[in-house]
């Protein structure tokens, strides 16, 4: 009888432990770094602003804005949008979507599973939409041209993707 009752305490005691919880998942502010955004930028930018969604559509989902410090180049920024999807087909279709609001996407090659310039970055999927995995991915440079916006986000884009786990 003892016994049982010391297997039952154990098992009782065992209740107040915390529940294992799976790992953090990674959010836009751990892709990009403020010095990489800085050179992306051409201006020094504040730390980056984290942003999560509680709504559902955007579930998994991650914003991380760089603004400007320096007043004679306010408009320029970079900014990371990150999905941490379900699965590889969950986050192919977010990017499918998110190219179904762009004009003209334009593929860009070598970079993740798939990637397209979505153009202007004032647009709502405007700059670089990338799928790597499970993983949808948007990068906006605001450099005051559009060809050096889309090469900055390229270079972001080279060193975001290593570091997704």
């Amino acid at each position: 009888m003892m016994k049982k009752i010391t297997i039952l305490l154990f098992i009782v005691s065992l209740s107040w432990l915390p529940a294992a919880t799976a790992a953090e998942p990674i959010k836009a502010c751990q892709v990009v770094t403020r010095t990489e955004a800085e050179k992306a930028a051409g201006v020094h930018v504040a730390d980056g602003r984290l942003t999560e969604f509680e709504e559902k559509i955007m579930q998994g989902t991650t914003l991380c804005h760089f603004e400007s410090l320096d007043a004679e180049h306010y408009k320029r920024f970079v900014s990371i949008e990150l999905t941490v999807a379900a699965s590889d087909a969950e986050a192919a279709e977010k990017f499918s979507d998110a190219l179904s609001l762009v004009n003209a996407p334009e593929t860009v090659k070598g970079i993740g599973e798939e990637a397209a310039w979505g153009g202007a970055i004032s647009g709502p999927k405007g700059g670089l939409n990338i799928r790597q995995g499970k993983y949808y991915l948007q990068i906006k440079v605001s450099r005051g041209d559009e060809k050096k916006n889309l090469q900055q986000a390229e270079i972001l884009a080279k060193k975001a993707l290593p570091r997704l786990p």
